[in-house]
């Protein structure tokens, strides 16, 4: 009896396997990979090599400051105010914050505004200091269009007083298409756009 009995549990257990299998609940699920992207600064092909005035100031730019959310290797997209979301399968390769200041520091040395632009951590008789504080970093998508939105504040501080020598708070907006692309796209146009804007505020200084 008791042998019986074993073999109709295996009976039944043998057969819920076929019945699972067969309607693909013990499949394997395929995830979509994540695809990764990093910011790339387009300067303008043939530009003439520069050389910097010998009377020009060194300039130091401290670690870009990425204000949260957007201190992630998130994309973040807003499809009504107040509401944030981020693409799932699409991100950054690394931080946002490395990103702005691999980009303000290739865009300055190439303006030859300054006898020498260096980061932070290199030992320096820098004249100046860049701040750069990232507030906004977000594709905005409505029913009739999307918008890239960059909002950042930048200061010039005097290394020697730590007095603020001018500040300016740069607000880009461009139009792009509303999904990964579109926000990928517009983050590359948008940053160059904004350090361009930087260059030609700091050569007035």
């Amino acid at each position: 009896m008791k042998s019986m009995m074993q073999k109709v549990i295996i009976l039944i257990i043998g057969m819920l396997g076929i019945l699972l299998n067969s309607c693909g609940i013990l499949s394997p699920v395929d995830e979509p990979q994540i695809k990764q992207y990093q910011l790339t600064l387009n300067l303008a092909p043939g530009t003439p090599a520069c050389a910097p005035s010998a009377n020009a100031p060194i300039l130091q730019i401290s670690p870009v400051k990425v204000f949260a959310p957007y201190d992630t290797r998130n994309m973040y997209y807003s499809e009504s105010p107040y509401q944030l979301s981020s693409y799932a399968f699409n991100q950054w390769s690394t931080m946002p914050e490395f990103m702005f200041n691999q980009a303000i520091l290739q865009k300055l040395i190439a303006t030859c505004i300054y006898s020498n632009v260096v980061n932070a951590e290199v030992m320096s008789v820098a004249k100046h200091r860049l701040v750069v504080q990232v507030m906004d970093f977000k594709q905005v998508i409505s029913a009739e269009s999307a918008n890239m939105n960059l909002t950042v504040l930048a200061q010039l501080i005097d290394n020697k007083t730590n007095a603020v020598i001018k500040s300016k708070t740069f607000a880009e907006v461009l139009p792009v298409s509303p999904d990964p692309q579109g926000y990928v796209r517009g983050a590359n146009d948008i940053v160059l756009q904004f350090v361009n804007d930087l260059a030609d505020w700091l050569a007035k200084s």
